[in-house]
């Protein structure tokens, strides 16, 4: 993050706060399904059996050391109709 660019929510908060917070955005928006919130903390299970567990450990985002947060939601699309 830009620390001068973050509001002092993201800046001041903890990791469950910022958690919330980006739920909160998915909320507030309409037209998104329930958010779905992913954590990955040191010390758990780290099976690989999930496809994210995979990506992650390709790529090197998940040692064991860090904790990894993500917020997934997709966006409802409405069907159009035309006559």
């Amino acid at each position: 993050m830009f620390y001068e660019k973050a509001i002092s929510a993201w800046r001041e908060g903890t990791a469950y706060s910022r958690v919330q917070l980006v739920v909160q955005y998915f909320q507030s928006v309409e037209g998104f399904t329930e958010a779905e919130v992913i954590r990955k903390l040191p010390g758990t299970s780290n099976d690989d059996k999930s496809p994210l567990d995979w990506i992650m450990k390709l790529f090197g985002l998940f040692s064991g050391s860090d904790p990894f947060y993500a917020v997934i939601a997709y966006r409802n699309f409405k069907p159009i109709y035309y006559d």
